[in-house]
């Protein structure tokens, strides 16, 4: 059941209300004359944490993750990667 599913159900039957999926961005960062294809793809795209690729994706990865707010994620994101 999805979030906004399991937020419905808490307001009418009264559950406990669920939190909301932890998204993650990935972000590399050139500090090197050499870069990864698969990180090079891997930039600017949007994943929910429990489904974020390895993350150092190599040994010297310089990549990093940034949290995306749950609010963002719903009203911004789109399936563009070309991971």
């Amino acid at each position: 059941m999805d979030f906004l599913n399991e937020l419905f159900s808490a307001g009418v039957w009264g559950d406990k209300t669920p939190s909301p999926p932890k998204w993650n961005k990935w972000i590399h960062r050139n500090l090197s004359d050499n870069h990864c294809p698969e990180c090079l793809m891997l930039d600017g795209c949007w994943f929910l944490k429990e489904k974020t690729p390895k993350w150092p994706h190599h040994s010297f990865c310089h990549c990093v993750l940034k949290d995306i707010p749950y609010n963002e994620a719903l009203t911004l994101s789109s399936c563009k990667c070309p991971y």
